[in-house]
């Protein structure tokens, strides 16, 4: 018999689509229907601890929907304190790519055993998992909604007019939006004939790049002055936060292309871009995080822009990203009449849940030994520990940080960058600027550089600060 309790919370909601993700989570759990197999769901702020340990007194399996301090305190007491022989299942969001240091920090270090399970919610998180703990037991399993029971996709007609062209999401510099302006200034200056409009909905998170300890400051402005600098002002558009079901509706009448060349450090799925793909939309992406499943699991109506490696974090070329929104665009009124993947249904992934259930039942004979998190983890929990003394989340220096680059190529920081020289027409974005002495960058994302203005072909150029401006 599986007694299987759903300790949750609602206090996780950092993310706007963390409000569809954990009660989605808390449901598909609900589904798992059979002679052996209870489901109770509990939740953390509404429950006393009493109360919770009669619970988790007679349950196989604890499901963790998401991290709170509350709920792995809990859980520690429940392993620590009560001894109890009992498997933790971890939904794991966004703690893969930062070596899981808030769960041994408001945990412990040595919570779990070999034989608990974590749930990745794409294939490269789970790569990063191992990065943490090198011996954890984990499976992919994707998130979806509710209303997601179409087997078949309704293809949306194409427009005569301007192609539509949109980004869901929050305006953050790690979402890359700069780079993807970027992209549509090359778009219109190569390819004049191409018709298309430009939308963004959502407004700016103001967060930056915790894990470095930036914050962004106007990026929403600096959006709008490249756009105005780049006389885009008549091709984009910037429509703020809509409300779900008008923004379903603008966006159900005829196909369009979402673009997302995010290069956020927890872009562990992509629900507005999973969302747009099954509702008949084409997708470019960058190769990075849940982006990467999104191409196996939809193929040709998805394009992926590859990440490259620098010296100073993940890069995306604005003329590779052209590229593939071109690629897109030719294949724009191409009938994608198909099954959706079958993998993203309810019954699918209440499928897996039975499968990790079943596999678990030889889990505790075989993987009783505590697990050990690995080198790179432990020096990440101490520079976490130094910051939370100054209140910040810092764990990384910046984005040069050796320790980051091992989850950023695990994450898709996979190819090397081209060489220019001499021959290549290169452009320069405006937050480069140059004298006879030096060149100072002021990225959006990376943050602030000086070069040595020595050469042509100096090293700032080859290090992913310039791109090709003549490409065809």
């Amino acid at each position: 018999m599986f007694n299987i309790v759903i300790l949750t919370s609602r206090k996780n909601y950092t993310w706007k689509s963390m409000e569809e993700i954990i009660p989605f989570i808390e449901f598909s759990w609900s589904q798992l229907k059979a002679p052996d197999v209870n489901v109770e769901t509990i939740f953390i702020e509404e429950t006393s601890l009493s109360d919770l340990l009669k619970k988790a007194i007679s349950a196989s399996h604890i499901v963790l929907t998401c991290f709170t301090p509350e709920i792995f305190r809990a859980t520690k007491f429940i392993r620590f304190e009560m001894k109890l022989d009992v498997h933790l299942i971890v939904h794991l969001h966004n703690q893969s790519t930062i070596s899981c240091w808030p769960i041994r920090f408001w945990g412990d270090s040595y919570l779990f055993l070999e034989s608990d399970i974590f749930i990745s919610s794409c294939s490269r998180d789970k790569e990063c998992l191992f990065l943490t703990y090198p011996k954890a037991t984990s499976y992919v399993v994707p998130f979806s909604y509710k209303e997601y029971r179409k087997k078949y996709l309704i293809p949306l007609l194409p427009t005569a007019d301007e192609i539509p062209l949109f980004y869901i999401g929050r305006l953050s510099s790690q979402k890359n939006l700069h780079t993807l302006i970027l992209s549509l200034d090359l778009l219109k200056r190569h390819f004049p004939l191409i018709k298309w409009k430009m939308s963004f909905y959502g407004e700016e998170d103001f967060l930056g790049s915790p894990n470095m300890g930036w914050r962004d400051r106007n990026y929403k402005e600096l959006l709008i002055n490249l756009v105005n600098s780049l006389k885009l002002s008549d091709d984009i558009q910037f429509y703020g936060q809509v409300d779900r079901a008008i923004l379903n509706k603008n966006l159900s009448s005829n196909k369009g292309i979402f673009i997302s060349p995010s290069l956020h450090s927890d872009e562990n799925f992509g629900m507005a871009a999973f969302k747009a793909l099954t509702t008949g939309h084409l997708a470019v992406l960058s190769d990075w995080g849940g982006h990467f499943d999104f191409k196996k699991s939809f193929n040709d109506t998805v394009n992926l822009t590859p990440v490259y490696q620098t010296p100073n974090g993940p890069f995306i070329s604005p003329s590779d990203l052209c590229l593939c929104i071109i690629d897109s665009l030719k294949s724009y009124s191409t009938n994608y009449s198909k099954k959706i993947p079958a993998q993203y249904s309810i019954e699918d992934i209440s499928s897996k849940y039975r499968q990790i259930l079943n596999d678990s039942k030889t889990f505790l004979k075989v993987k009783s030994q505590t697990l050990q998190p690995s080198k790179l983890s432990n020096d990440i929990l101490e520079k976490a520990k130094f910051s939370l003394n100054t209140k910040s989340f810092k764990i990384f220096s910046d984005y040069s940080d050796p320790l980051s680059h091992s989850f950023f190529q695990a994450y898709g920081m996979k190819h090397k960058l081209p060489i220019f020289d001499c021959s290549n027409k290169v452009s320069l974005p405006p937050w480069i600027t140059r004298s006879h002495l030096e060149v100072t960058i002021n990225d959006p994302h990376r943050g602030s550089f000086v070069f040595n203005s020595n050469t042509e072909n100096s090293t700032f150029i080859n290090d992913g600060f310039a791109y090709l401006s003549d490409f065809r």
